[in-house]
């Protein structure tokens, strides 16, 4: 039944198309109206209407009024259908520049994104920021084409920035480093969909179990970074050390490896986050959201420098939680441990 009903919506489709066609076509619609009326004067003929008697006159007057009717609703078809291609048409040229405007606005953005990602490589610090500032607002613009290509390139730079001889002097994090992880610690909700979404079509596998950021080995020694979500990245072998890290969502992320000596976490959430080897020398930890004793005792830290914790319990235990990690011996840690960020 339900193939019947579909043939017939397309038979009356392609009638109605037809017909409008013949009638918008003003010499194919005169065409079939004088047919027409030439039929019905014939079948008058034929009856003897045309015979001299009383009633021819009421009988050519009724013939005349529904030509004339005939006429009225023909043109007035004709008029719409008419009407209703000329829509079609403003419809298909609007539509047309919409795409050309479209299309315009996406080549502006990728020269826009081209010109901001060159900016990073650049030797002047200044133009380097103003080319995160750039990529950073075309990722708000158009998260769905830009998000992900411009966060790989900010991971990337924050791994390896450009060479800098004044900066990289430094043993702290260098400015431009810190402005492209605060800009990946604070990409909006949108993004992180995006980037979900994304990981689950690569894995095939739930967003906790996989990153699709890297920070691995980042140099972001001395850095107050504070309130930003590094939540779902990957960490490992990163340089905190010395940093302020109060408030960061460490959530999901890998810690393994990495330098927090002297760092200052609080109100820092570390739930589900992996902390083998990770080296907490002299780091600050209070008030820390769902750190367990078991992520705590992967950590390590020097026999006289043991982390300082307070006001922090274990989730599942209640407990306060207590330093029972690795210790270090003094040659495992190489890294000098910067002043604290000001």
């Amino acid at each position: 039944m339900k193939k019947i009903y579909e043939w017939a919506k397309r038979t009356l489709a392609k009638i109605y198309k037809l017909l409008r066609t013949w009638l918008i076509n003003w010499r194919a619609g005169g065409i079939l109206l004088i047919l027409f009326l030439s039929i019905i004067v014939y079948r008058f003929w034929q009856s003897g209407i045309v015979e001299n008697n009383a009633n021819n006159v009421d009988k050519i007057r009724i013939i005349i009024l529904a030509s004339g009717l005939l006429i009225g609703a023909y043109l007035a078809i004709w008029r719409g259908f008419v009407a209703e291609q000329q829509v079609e048409k403003a419809t298909e040229q609007v539509e047309k520049a919409t795409e050309q405007l479209e299309a315009a606005a996406r080549s502006l953005r990728n020269d826009r994104f081209y010109r901001a990602a060159n900016m990073l490589g650049n030797s002047a610090l200044a133009l380097r920021l103003v080319g995160l500032s750039a990529l950073q607002n075309l990722a708000k613009e158009d998260p769905e084409t830009y998000h992900l290509q411009i966060i790989e390139v900010l991971c990337a730079f924050v791994r390896c920035p450009t060479k800098d001889e004044d900066l990289d002097k430094q043993l702290t994090c260098r400015p431009d480093v810190k402005k492209a992880v605060q800009i990946i610690g604070k990409r909006s909700d949108e993004g992180r969909k995006i980037e979900k979404k994304t990981l689950r079509e690569q894995l095939r596998v739930p967003y906790r179990f996989g990153s699709l950021l890297s920070l691995r080995k980042a140099n972001l020694a001395g850095a107050n970074l504070s309130d930003i979500d590094l939540s779902g990245i990957n960490l490992n072998g990163a340089d905190f050390s010395g940093a302020r890290l109060g408030g960061v969502d460490f959530s999901g992320s890998s810690l393994s490896d990495a330098n927090l000596s002297g760092a200052h976490l609080s109100f820092v959430n570390l739930s589900r986050c992996r902390l083998g080897n990770a080296n907490l020398s002299g780091a600050r930890l209070s008030y820390i959201d769902e750190l367990t004793q078991e992520q705590l005792d992967q950590a390590r830290a020097y026999k006289d420098q043991i982390p300082n914790i307070s006001s922090s319990r274990c989730p599942h235990t209640k407990a306060p939680l207590k330093w029972a990690g690795r210790e270090m011996e003094p040659r495992e840690e190489t890294n000098k441990t910067p002043p604290p960020a000001k």
